[in-house]
């Protein structure tokens, strides 16, 4: 407790505020503002995550996320002894670049419209 004289020279205890308390009380409507963001952020970025879980189990749609067995890599390591895996992905990377998907559509386009001239 710090002491100060008051106008009649009596010395007069002051109460210290914690600056803590003090800015939260301040601030308490823009912490309020911040709930919306907040729990956006918390229900569609992370929650999703838990979802990814399922990737490294063998899911049980009755049993359900918590209750399936865990099977860890064993799920890749099927994928990627697929022959068919390596063509899909080729075939994904070659229509997923803009060189060739713009001509692509370009002339996909044109040919629709000489049959429907014809």
């Amino acid at each position: 407790m710090k002491a100060v004289l008051d106008s009649y020279g009596n010395k007069v205890a002051i109460k210290r505020r914690n600056k803590y308390t003090h800015s939260l009380k301040r601030d308490a409507p823009l912490y309020v503002l911040l709930l919306l963001p907040i729990s956006y952020i918390l229900i569609f970025k992370y929650a999703p995550i838990y979802g990814v879980v399922m990737a490294f189990q063998d899911y049980n749609i009755f049993e359900g996320i918590s209750g399936s067995e865990w099977v860890g890599l064993d799920v890749f390591q099927f994928i990627f002894q697929q022959d068919s895996f390596y063509r899909a992905l080729k075939n994904t990377l070659l229509l997923k670049h803009p060189t060739i998907r713009m001509p692509a559509a370009i002339y996909l386009k044109k040919s629709f419209l000489q049959i429907g001239t014809a």
